[in-house]
C-alpha cells in the first residue's frame, strides 16, 4: 500500500483511511481529531479558541463578535440579528437571549450596556473596553 500524503509503501496494517480526504496514509502521518476521534492529513486539523482542541474545521464556527473559531455548543445566536457569537463575549438579557456587544446601546445615565429589545442587567460597560 502506498501512503497519499508522503508515497511511502508499507503493509496495509500501518495504514489507515484519512477522513478529510478519505485516501490511506500511514498512521504516522495522520494527526487525530479531539472531538470525533476521525483522524486526518497533518495540517487540516484547526484549534479551539475556547478549549484549545485540535479538532475539524466542520466542527468550528467564526464568531461574528471576535472573529475567533470556536465549537459551535460555545456560540449562540443574538436574538437581534442571529449572528453567532461566543457566550462569552454576548450581552446576556434575563429571559436567557443574547446580542452582540455591538448591537447593545449605551445607557448615558448608568454606565451599563443593556440588550436593545428591552431593559435586563448585563455587564459593565468597561467589560466591553
Amino acid at each position: 500500500m502506498r501512503s497519499a500524503a508522503s508515497g511511502k509503501t508499507g503493509h496495509r496494517r500501518e495504514f489507515i483511511l484519512c477522513h478529510e480526504p478519505v485516501n490511506p496514509i500511514a498512521l504516522k502521518e495522520a494527526e487525530r481529531c479531539e472531538l470525533t476521534g476521525k483522524h486526518v492529513r497533518a495540517g487540516i486539523l484547526e484549534v479551539c479558541a475556547v478549549t484549545g482542541k485540535h479538532v475539524l474545521p466542520a466542527e468550528l464556527e467564526l464568531c461574528a463578535a471576535s472573529g475567533k473559531r470556536a465549537l459551535k455548543r460555545y456560540l449562540v445566536p443574538s436574538s437581534v440579528s442571529q449572528a453567532r457569537i461566543l457566550e462569552n463575549n454576548a450581552i446576556r438579557r434575563r429571559r436567557g437571549k443574547y446580542c452582540a456587544p455591538a448591537e447593545a446601546r449605551n445607557l448615558w445615565l448608568c454606565d451599563h450596556k443593556y440588550h436593545p429589545r428591552g431593559h435586563a442587567h448585563v455587564r459593565s460597560y468597561s467589560d466591553f473596553n
